[in-house]
This record gives C-alpha cells, structure tokens and sequence, in this order.
C-alpha cells in the first residue's frame, strides 16, 4: 500500500512538473509572439500557426516529462500529459476569455495537444537511463 501511495504522488508531482514546464514553453512563445505582432511584420495568421506550434511543443514538453517518471506505457502517460495542460488552458480561457464558444481552433487545440503529449511521452519513456 506504501508503494502505491508512493507512485501516485510522484505521478502527482510529475504532472505539476510537466504542467509548469509546458506553460513556461507556452508564455515565452506567447510574449515572443506579442512582440512579433507589435513591432514585426507577423499578421494575425501567423500568430494563430505559432499559437499551434506552441501548443505542439509544450504538449510534447508536458508528455514528456510526465512519461520520464513512469516505468510503461508513455504513449498513455504522454497524452494524459498533453490533455492535462490543453484542459488547464481551456479552463483558463473560459475563465479570462471572452469568447466562450467551443469552436474548430479549440478542437485543433485539443488534437495537437493529444498528438504532442503522445509523442513526448514516447520520447520520455524510452530515454530513461
């Protein structure tokens, strides 16, 4: 029973990890973006391609992280990551937003964030040493 309770919060702890990693990945790209918007030449578009990638990566960088911790199956633990932070930062826009609607962009978000969890959580289980 001891030993369970062990795994879980260290499950526990990884995903606090994971989540804080991915959310410093997602604000820098974020403040970068900002700055590209208002002293660059990005357009709104691009903005929207780097919101996805940033999504991507941080989902991976969740995935990963969280899967490292685990002794099997990163591919579940990796997308368990990635849903995880799309679904905090869903809650965040729904909180903040203004726009509350569950469109496309929300489900491409989720998509992405699924794919990219999955994929660093692969990458997180098979580079233990």
């Amino acid at each position: 029973m001891a030993e369970k309770n062990k795994q879980i919060n260290g499950s526990f702890k990884n995903y606090i990890k994971a989540a804080l990693a991915a959310y410093i990945i997602t604000a820098v790209v974020f403040i970068v973006s900002a700055i590209l918007l208002t002293y660059g030449k990005a357009n709104e578009d691009t903005i929207k391609i780097l919101s996805f990638v940033s999504t991507f990566i941080s989902a991976a960088a969740a995935g990963y992280i969280t899967a490292s911790g685990m002794e099997k199956r990163g591919i579940l633990w990796g997308a368990l990551g990635g849903l995880i932070y799309a679904a905090i930062l869903m809650a965040i826009f729904y909180i903040f937003g203004k726009n509350t609607d569950f469109t496309s962009g929300k489900v491409l978000c989720l998509v992405f964030s699924l794919i990219g969890g999955a994929l660093g959580g692969i990458f997180g289980i098979n580079t233990k040493k």
